[in-house]
This record gives C-alpha cells, structure tokens and sequence, in this order.
C-alpha cells in the first residue's frame, strides 16, 4: 500500500503543544521588613518620618528628707529621622505579543512586577540592616575560618548581648502540649539569615525544627526553627558577602524596636498601566503599551543595642 498518506507528507499544523499556563518561577521569601517598627507618614505630610525614644531615668536610692522636695529629673528624649524615596520599574510590550503570544501576558505581568516590588524594598531593608555596626564574628566553631561556622555558644553570647541591652523579645512561649515528639519553645528573638545555613542550623545541637513545635498556628511562612531563644527565618536573599572566601554571611538577630520601617498612608504601592496609544505621537501606531510599579519606602535603625550581625561561615566551607 503505497499511496497512504500519512503525518509525514501531511504534518499537523502545530509542531509544538503549547500549554498556556506559564511555568511556575522562584518566588523567594521576603524576609527583611516582617520584625521592623513600622511607621506609615500621612498623605501630604511629609517625606520624613520621626521615631522618638525616651531615656531611661536613672534610679534614686536617696531617701527622702522629711518635708523636703527633692530636685527631679528631667526627661531625655533621642529622635531619629527616616526620609522615604520612591521606587518603581515598568516593562513595555509591544502590540505583536498582544496578537501571537498565548498566554494571558498582561495579567502575569502583574504578578512578576509584584514579586519585583517585593523583593526590591525586602533589599533596601537587608542594606539597612548591614549598615549596623553591631557585629559578632563567630568563633566557637571548628571549620578554621574566620569567622568560623554557627554554634551553640555563639548564639548563647549574642542572647546574653542582647538581654544585658535589655532588648526585648518577640515572639511569646509557645506551651507544650500533650503531643509525642514536640517541644516547648521558649520567647525569642528573631533572625534573619540564608537558606545555605540551613544544614549547620540542623547539625546545632540546641535546634527544633517547626514540625515539633507543638502548635503550627504561630509558626511564620518562612520559618525554619528555633535555637534556645532564637527563632529562624530564612531566604534565598538572605545576605552574603560573596567578596569574602569562603563566603560570610551575615544574620541579623533583633529584639523589638531595634530598626523601623517606613511607608505612606496613601501610594504604598501602585501598578501603572499605560494602555496602547496613550503615549500620543510617541506612539502613533498604537504600538506600545508598558507595565510598572511605584512605591514609597525606607528603612532606619532605631537602637543598634537590639541588633546583632552575626557573621559566619558554613561548616564545610
């Protein structure tokens, strides 16, 4: 039968299938902004936000002589500025993708431009936060680096830093429950640090995961676990200086306060989309629309006292 026509001499009109959900992309936790004080400034206002702190009185141990008035004290403030700037990037698309490309390219627009957004003001915070000059080395660890891998005593002397500061904590007990194989987890401070410490957080001999807490319902998204008085939050863009070898990252343990977040009341965050044409007779052929955000934000340190950078370097480096 030599006259069958088959797919060779007739191929199909599409060579490829072409499934129009788009694949997932990394989507990184944003980490960074979760523990600030945050501040939003009222609509035309002001660019510049005032954080106020008071002084503590000092203790009098000076009894009091009858029928005197004693002198007083006279309060002490500390204020610190933080100015916003404003953020943004947009993408232009052509009309041509409008009419041959599948998938819905401006709804997923939207949501790449977010997650842009997202990870943009997550970065301006985690500058901030490196700028503090509150650093501890690591030095208890064994691997002969300087600094040298996370351990149990290091974490113990950042706690004790911390609690001598009198830098409060976050985040309250969570009780233990009559569940097998769960522990209680103590009140903590939180840090903030990379996803490649996870295999040396795991090797501490202080560490539960978040599967054996005994209640899931305050464990945060990014949450990996807590040491003694420390839980962990960890990221993808958590922070690592790459200029260093082997690589030394940094982990930003704080207490309550110890930085702030700034944002406006109105205009936090804007997606502007300009439609094909709208440029006038930059656009005479209706040929180019474009897709941005915008967004007012900085980020301040409060009290350096509350804040540590722990440096490290991992076990098998």
């Amino acid at each position: 039968m030599s006259n069958v026509t088959t797919t060779s001499e007739v191929p199909s009109g599409a060579q490829v299938y072409y499934d129009r959900q788009l694949l997932a992309r990394a989507k990184p936790k944003l980490i960074h902004n979760l523990f600030g004080q945050r501040k939003r400034l009222p609509a035309k206002s002001s660019k510049v936000a005032k954080f106020r702190r008071q002084v503590n009185l000092t203790p009098n141990t000076t009894p009091l002589s009858e029928g005197t008035t004693p002198a007083g004290k006279q309060l002490e403030v500390i204020d610190l500025q933080a100015q916003v700037s404003q953020y943004g990037d947009y993408i232009t698309i052509t009309d041509m993708v409008e009419y041959v490309v599948e998938s819905p390219t401006l709804n997923d627009n939207v949501k790449l431009l977010g997650q842009q957004m997202g990870e943009s003001v997550d970065q301006v915070t985690m500058e901030e936060l490196e700028a503090s000059a509150s650093v501890y080395q690591c030095s208890m660890g064994s691997n002969g680096n300087t600094p040298t891998e996370l351990t149990d005593d290091d974490l113990d002397i950042v706690v004790e830093t911390l609690m001598n500061a009198s830098a409060d904590m976050f985040s309250p007990v969570i009780e233990g429950q009559n569940k097998e194989g769960t522990t209680p987890i103590r009140e903590a401070f939180w840090a903030m640090g990379h996803t490649k410490l996870m295999r040396d957080l795991n090797a501490l001999g202080s560490f539960v995961p978040t599967s054996q807490y005994p209640s899931q319902q305050s464990v945060m998204d990014a949450e990996w676990g807590s040491t003694d008085n420390i839980r962990w939050v960890l990221s993808p863009l958590g922070s690592v200086d790459t200029s260093t070898s082997p690589d030394t990252y940094n982990v930003f343990v704080v207490g309550q306060d110890a930085y702030g977040v700034v944002e406006l009341e109105e205009g936090i965050a804007e997606h502007i989309f300009k439609d094909y044409g709208s440029g006038g007779t930059e656009d005479p052929l209706n040929q180019r629309c474009t897709q941005g955000w915008k967004t007012l934000h900085t980020a301040i340190l409060l009290n350096q006292n509350w804040i540590r950078q722990v440096q490290c370097t991992r076990a098998n480096d």
